[in-house]
Order: C-alpha cells, then sequence, then structure tokens
C-alpha cells in the first residue's frame, strides 16, 4: 500500500512569505525615511516587524517541515524541526473531538504526539485509527 500523509495547508507558505518579505520591507522603507526621529517612529515600528517575521518564519518552517506519513500499521510524525519519530498504530491512541477546528489529539499513553486539526485535512488521518476515546 502506498503511504499517505498529512501536510500543513499552502496558506501557511503564503502567510510565511508575506511576514517574511513584507514586513522587513516596511522596517528598511522606515529606517531609510525617518533618519532623524528614531523613538517616535522607527523604534514601534521594530518592535512591531522583527515579531511578526519571527512568526512569519515559524510558519515557513511548519510548512516545509510538518509532515504525518501513514500506512495500516505504523505513523511517522516529522515535527517543524524535522525530528522524526515512528510509532506503531497500535499504540496510539486519538482522543476525537476538541474545540473549533480540531478533529482529534493523538497519544501514547498519557503524552500527547501531536493535535489534527481541520486545516490539516485531519479526518483521512483520524479514520485510520482503531483505538478512539
Amino acid at each position: 500500500m502506498e503511504k499517505e500523509y498529512i501536510k500543513k495547508p499552502v496558506l501557511y507558505i503564503y502567510v510565511g512569505l508575506l511576514g517574511v518579505l513584507f514586513f522587513p520591507a516596511l522596517l528598511v522603507i522606515t529606517l531609510i525615511h525617518e533618519s532623524g526621529d528614531f523613538f517616535n517612529t522607527t523604534l514601534p515600528i521594530c518592535l512591531i516587524c522583527v515579531p511578526i517575521c519571527l512568526v512569519a518564519l515559524l510558519f515557513l518552517m511548519m510548512a516545509a517541515l510538518w509532515r504525518i506519513e501513514f500506512d495500516d500499521d505504523k505513523v511517522k510524525f516529522r515535527n517543524m524541526f524535522g525530528i522524526t519519530k515512528t510509532y506503531y498504530n497500535h499504540e496510539l491512541t486519538l482522543k476525537v473531538g476538541g474545540n473549533g477546528m480540531i478533529v482529534g489529539r493523538v497519544y501514547k499513553g498519557d503524552k500527547k504526539i501531536t493535535t489534527i486539526s481541520m486545516l490539516d485535512r485531519g479526518l483521512q488521518f483520524t479514520a485510520k485509527f482503531k483505538n478512539r476515546v
């Protein structure tokens, strides 16, 4: 059987690229244009742009690296830092439900492995689980 997988949606890439390209450009334009008034204009824009750029980089990392591969007996989870862990399907428990867009959370014993949302196209993944709570 061919392995199936879930990745983060393309929306994460668009949001990440927008944050990484637009906000540093805004920062550079502000630094060039407002060269004399640092504390009133440049510093507040720096305090806004730098965290937005960092969050945008996290979105790009999640879109590029986060992945769940599954077949009938094994599930591989790769987090946004590229660390891959393999579990057997009978070891994992899926707790279905949650608030809003959450489809379910995957546990091994009492330890939470990951959270699956509707944005991750998680319904096809949750159908594979035999252990549901």
